[in-house]
């Protein structure tokens, strides 16, 4: 059979391939340039041959196809080859089209994964890319989830905005920005250098709809909860609430419900101006119109009235953490009052509202920790400073890092179905966070934000 392919420059060779057949959870791929043989994703020896390519492995297996890694024999390059299921091809459909949007700007430059070209047969569509290294979330897991230093997250973050002004130029809203989906170039030569990855829910500005809910909750932006018009502004919260994550190691909103992550946020930042609720499409899930004196104004829903409104009951979060922050900031900045005279004193540190807020803060639904109101200090013997201060500093840090649970795997729809699955997600309920975690963050080997979009790639991996 002979079918085309398209490149990024939009130019058309000829493929000639055998047979493209499916088995359950299984592909096979056979041509006189590409042969696929397809295993589970975990099996070792799943290879790719051709006079073009040689197959060396596949990097990964999600529920709309994998990733398969090859090398360019003409180039002695490393290619990345996505092949989405039968059943998803307007999956990658939505994708390509992104994709060659991408092209009109420089993906180097703008730190985006770099789109080599596309062939489809049978309801198969084949997407090729440059290699990557590892994702972030990888990189992640692989230092135990620790937080970054802000070094390693200024760096980061420089390449993430520059990601952000790309997709800008070209009004393009990614939708899916999360650890997952930020590539690693090269760790080894390149360090911390990154490129954003999977546009299979990307749209044009101009295309969005109003009241579509597609991100994943854990990084899903207030104006999608809302049903607010939507641009390419969301995605500059998202990656705000990533590096916060980066920072503090976990995640700092809860992922069971919008109701909650609402709920976190109206604690941190107060009630959102009126004129905002008003022009929401979703606000009176998650709010109630009141009149107080002739004046019509939106207040938060109590666990109570949301149980009214949806019939399932509110899971309860630790937003204790949130006045404990507060308060623990206030407590700090009336301690380092640099006029002693305005500092604040033993007795009434003592009587702050930080040492008030409650009894029991939960680390874990099944373990709640003790926090005494008054904690009681009992001060060493003075024989024994030296001698414990020498001990506590060589002791590493025991407690086990805290953990970022895996997110569930966002799908790749095409825009007909994004809809569709629109209240699936949003009703999903997510991993939930771990709790914050105590461990000193190693320093990074990081180069500058303006070394960084200097570096040319060579390299480079799909995640699916």
């Amino acid at each position: 059979l002979s079918i085309s392919c398209l490149s990024s420059g939009g130019h058309k060779s000829t493929w000639m391939l055998g047979c493209l057949r499916t088995m359950p959870g299984l592909l096979q791929l056979i041509s006189m340039r590409v042969k696929l043989e397809s295993k589970p994703a975990e099996a070792c020896g799943t290879f790719l041959h051709t006079n073009n390519r040689n197959g060396k492995k596949f990097l990964g297996e999600g529920t709309y196809g994998k990733v398969a890694k090859c090398l360019e024999m003409s180039t002695q390059k490393h290619v990345a080859i996505k092949i989405v299921k039968k059943d998803f091809e307007d999956a990658g459909e939505d994708e390509i089209k992104a994709l060659i949007e991408l092209s009109k700007i420089d993906a180097d430059k703008y730190n985006l994964v770099k789109f080599v070209e596309w062939f489809h047969h049978n309801n198969h569509v084949c997407i090729v890319f440059d290699m990557l290294d590892q994702s972030l979330y990888d990189y992640l897991e692989k230092r135990g989830f620790r937080p970054l230093s802000l070094r390693t997250i200024r760096c980061l973050a420089w390449q993430l905005l520059v990601a952000l002004s790309g997709l800008k130029k070209i009004n393009m809203v990614h939708f899916d920005i999360k650890p997952d989906n930020i590539m690693l170039v090269d760790q080894n030569a390149e360090p911390l250098r990154l490129k954003l990855i999977d546009f299979g829910l990307a749209e044009k500005v101009e295309d969005l709809e109003m009241g579509i809910r597609i991100q994943n909750i854990c990084f899903r932006a207030p104006e999608v909860m809302l049903g607010l018009p939507l641009d390419e502004r969301l995605d500059m919260w998202t990656v705000g609430y990533v590096l916060g994550m980066l920072y503090a190691g976990f995640y700092f909103y809860p992922q069971d419900s919008e109701y909650n992550i609402i709920r976190a946020l109206v604690k941190m930042y107060g009630m959102p101006d009126n004129e905002l609720l008003e022009e929401g499409m979703y606000t009176d899930r998650f709010f109630t119109r009141t009149e107080e004196n002739s004046t019509f104004n939106w207040k938060l829903d109590t666990p109570e009235q949301q149980f009214e409104k949806t019939g399932q009951k509110v899971d309860d979060f630790d937003f204790w953490s949130f006045d404990e922050l507060k308060e623990f900031m206030d407590l700090l900045k009336r301690m380092l009052e640099v006029d002693p005279n305005k500092r604040i004193s033993p007795d009434e540190a003592l009587q702050h509202p930080l040492f008030k807020l409650g009894k029991k803060r939960p680390q874990t639904p099944k373990e709640p920790a003790q926090v005494h109101q008054e904690p009681e200090a009992t001060a060493p013997a003075v024989s024994r400073k030296r001698k414990r201060s020498d001990q506590q500093s060589q002791e590493p840090e025991t407690e086990a890092p805290a953990q970022v649970h895996q997110q569930p795997e966002e799908t790749t729809q095409a825009v007909s179905k994004k809809r569709k699955r629109t209240d699936q997600q949003s009703q999903e309920a997510e991993t939930e966070a771990p709790a914050p975690q105590v461990h000193q963050v190693a320093e990074e080997t990081v180069a500058s934000p303006s070394q960084g979009l200097n570096h040319t790639l060579s390299h480079s991996h799909i995640h699916t």
